[in-house]
């Protein structure tokens, strides 16, 4: 549908999107999955998975009735992340038209200021989703995500050709809150209610547990930072890719193929996730071994994940559908010619290098250690691969093509520093940390039942 728009609208888009997903959506994500994780990773109980880890912890409420989930209150979170993020919207109003063509910047900066709301929605929708999904209750949200896309595909169709950029914002923040809304309906539905909004306990016991804001950033932000840096970079490109002769073909050549990209992405994440609850039940358990073993098997299935995502632009049939998607056929014939070399790129081996140190970033979050990912994002993009990319795109002249090759560079990186990280890795070490932080709750906990 968007495809249909003016160019200028979709590079508007395109810029949002990006600018969106990969500053304020990543850092939420990241430290609410860290929070919703911390019983998990280090003060879990002995027994398998998150479910007894998660009643073993701190819940509490404060005066005026806030979320906190091991822990953490959404309610702060929001005022100081969303913060920054309001201001970073309101001024783009000033300086994205000064990096990007002005026309393109001006109706941008106001698609970031319309889908702040659905930003607010999903920080309260997130906690609950993470911390369910922690204990296996995954179905009703499967219908709850089936139920919410059909709603954005609805106001999409009334907004967007209405309103072009501005109204595909409208419908994001509208589909955001119909996402918490069915999802708070579901909650209920499936009886998770008092796991997500009941219990109490004092600050003194939230220290005791290890859940408190130093303890959580610890992790949360160098998670959050791990996912920041690797994406913004991929984002980076859309944008730079304006800059570049003829700009609106090679801001819709990128655009579509990063959309693309990411929507056949998808399974890596989700391996990546379940190697991260994997791999910090067992530390959390003293399960050195296990944890191991969860790590090789998320590495082995990228490859056919990689393998099977690629058929979809291997396939005629399927590539045709994905053509009809985008609507190549009333699109400049260079959009399709650029895409067209640019999924081969994706084929050839950008899937597989990139859903491999995927899901190794998931046992690298699972074992702790988030600060060292982060450092080696920073080597990874900032150093090697967006240098590349641009060397590439500008001075070898490659254009949208050259970009993307240069960006292979990144997750190459991180493939190879995560594979020698997680190697050298003292496993049995970390467990034993672990068991450690352990055994005074597990002394208090036989007091009080001797109680």
């Amino acid at each position: 549908m968007v495809a249909l728009l003016a160019g200028r609208s979709r590079c508007s888009i395109a810029l949002g999107v990006a600018i969106r997903n990969r500053s304020a959506y990543q850092l939420r994500c990241d430290i609410c999955d860290t929070s919703c994780c911390w019983g998990r990773r280090h003060w879990c109980c002995s027994s398998c998975w998150f479910g007894n880890g998660i009643v073993r912890l701190p819940w509490a409420k404060s005066d005026h009735g806030s979320l906190w989930c091991c822990g953490y209150d959404f309610l702060p979170s929001s005022r100081l992340h969303l913060g920054p993020f309001t201001l970073l919207c309101v001024s783009a109003l000033w300086w994205l038209p000064l990096v990007t063509e002005p026309s393109i910047g001006h109706v941008t900066a106001k698609f970031l200021l319309l889908v702040i709301p659905d930003l607010a929605a999903q920080c309260i929708w997130r906690p609950m989703n993470r911390v369910l999904a922690s204990q296996r209750i995954t179905s009703p949200f499967m219908f709850v995500s089936l139920l919410a896309l059909v709603c954005h595909y609805l106001f999409c169709l009334s907004l967007v050709s209405r309103f072009g950029a501005l109204g595909a914002a409208v419908a994001t923040s509208l589909s955001g809150w119909m996402t918490l809304f069915f999802g708070t309906a579901s909650v209920w539905l499936v009886g998770a209610g008092p796991t997500i909004w009941g219990g109490q306990s004092t600050d003194e016991a939230i220290k005791q547990g290890g859940a408190g804001w130093l303890d959580l950033s610890k992790l949360a932000y160098p998670s959050a930072a791990m996912r920041i840096l690797e994406s913004s970079g991929f984002s980076g490109i859309v944008t730079t890719s304006s800059l570049l002769p003829f700009p609106k073909i090679e801001v819709d050549i990128m655009s579509l193929s990063l959309n693309v990209y990411g929507c056949l992405f998808t399974p890596f994440p989700a391996l990546s996730v379940c190697a991260d609850t994997r791999v910090g039940n067992a530390i959390g358990r003293g399960a050195a071994m296990e944890a191991q073993r969860a790590m090789r098997v998320a590495a082995v299935l990228s490859i056919p994940s990689a393998a099977a995502v690629s058929l979809v632009l291997v396939v005629p049939q399927c590539r045709q559908l994905v053509d009809t998607v985008l609507h190549l056929d009333m699109l400049d014939a260079r959009v399709k010619a650029g895409l067209d070399t640019i999924f081969t790129i994706f084929v050839c081996g950008f899937y597989y290098v990139d859903g491999f140190q995927t899901a190794l970033s998931g046992a690298i979050r699972g074992t702790g250690q988030q600060q060292r990912g982060a450092r080696i994002c920073v080597l990874a993009y900032w150093v090697a691969g967006i240098p590349a990319a641009l060397a590439l795109g500008f001075a070898a002249g490659l254009k949208s093509t050259g970009l993307w090759l240069g960006m292979m560079v990144g997750p190459f990186v991180q493939m190879v520093l995560y594979s020698w990280l997680l190697v050298k890795l003292d496993w049995h070490a970390v467990a034993a940390t672990c068991e450690e932080r352990l055994r005074p709750m597990d002394e208090v906990d036989d007091s009080a039942t001797g109680a």
